[in-house]
């Protein structure tokens, strides 16, 4: 029979874990992955919310002294899913004291949860000087690549032998969808990534999962009929978990394998007409010319996109061309 978690002595509360909370097979696949920065989930349903809050408490409870901090977006949010979560599953005798205020758990071996939130761009500033062996963003891709970026500098800890790191749990779409993407499953860095050469893919590490994964839902034909009579795009981001679904982009119909195509299965002939539009968006100097595009190394020096376009259009004998009236 299991001890009563009360009569524990502090340091044995790590000991409870198991008692309080069962990960399923792909929420273990998460909490056991060691890279750096994890993702978790894809689809709605599989347990994301619950494994990020477990893996917050986890880790203060095994390194004393430690501050971990969770986040939403707004305040509401945050009411509704971690703290509720918090408040549900989490017996009042495991921690020493929660502030009701500062959303501060103290856990009894003196290591911390706050909870929090980043309503607008700057709210992430509040935490300048502080430290989180563990920071766990619920979904993330409500969250801009700037505040994500400020944040991995609070990523660390003074504690010896700890491994800082960090975890988002989220969906597709939204306004961040691009650049979380790009982080964990295409592999690259993103648009407007300073420093894009620091990126190390091996960092990343997505753990997908569906709401079949869950079997508290996975059999929920009530859920699942809700999630089916979703729109389009939403149904495909949260029912099958789809990232090549631009929710809120220009693209919201694109689909990779139904509208890209690799040049040399296309069979271009050299007499179709030529065409070609210009965006003369100047954070990426790379302009597109027709199939292939003349990256930065190739410019002139102080060369901008669209004149280069424009001195090359005779070279490509292009049989329109497009300018946006900005150029």
């Amino acid at each position: 029979m299991p001890v009563p978690i009360a009569v524990l002595p502090p340091q044995e509360h790590t000991d409870t874990f198991d008692d309080l909370y069962r990960p399923f097979p792909r929420q273990n696949q998460f909490h056991t992955s060691t890279a750096k920065y994890r993702l978790f989930g894809g689809a709605a349903g599989p347990g994301k919310t619950k494994a990020l809050l477990w893996e917050a408490i986890g880790k203060a409870l095994k390194c004393a002294g430690c501050d971990t901090l969770l986040l939403r977006r707004t305040f509401p949010e945050l009411e509704s899913s971690l703290l509720a979560q918090f408040r549900r599953d989490v017996p009042r005798d495991l921690y020493r004291t929660y502030n009701e205020s500062k959303h501060v758990v103290t856990w009894k071996n003196g290591s911390t949860t706050r909870f929090g939130y980043c309503r607008n761009e700057n709210d992430v500033y509040q935490y300048q000087g502080a430290e989180f062996l563990f920071i766990g963003i619920d979904e993330l891709t409500h969250f801009t690549l700037k505040q994500w970026q400020f944040l991995t500098s609070r990523n660390r800890c003074p504690v010896p032998g700890s491994t800082p790191c960090m975890a988002g749990a989220t969906n597709p779409g939204n306004i961040g969808h691009a650049w979380v993407k790009a982080l964990w499953i295409d592999k690259v860095p993103p648009p407007g990534c300073e420093g894009p050469e620091q990126y190390d893919s091996d960092d990343y590490d997505f753990i997908r999962a569906k709401i079949e994964d869950n079997p508290i839902y996975a059999n929920d034909k009530n859920y699942l009929k809700s999630l089916g009579a979703l729109p389009d795009k939403l149904r495909r981001a949260f029912l099958e978990g789809n990232w090549d679904v631009f929710a809120g982009q220009y693209f919201d119909i694109f689909e990779m394998a139904r509208h890209t195509a690799r040049v040399e299965a296309m069979g271009i002939q050299w007499w179709w007409p030529r065409w070609i539009s210009i965006d003369g968006a100047s954070i990426i100097p790379a302009p597109s010319i027709g199939t292939s595009a003349f990256p930065p190394a190739l410019m002139p020096a102080g060369a901008t996109p669209v004149p280069t376009a424009r001195a090359s259009l005779p070279i490509a004998n292009f049989s329109r061309t497009i300018f946006p009236r900005a150029c």
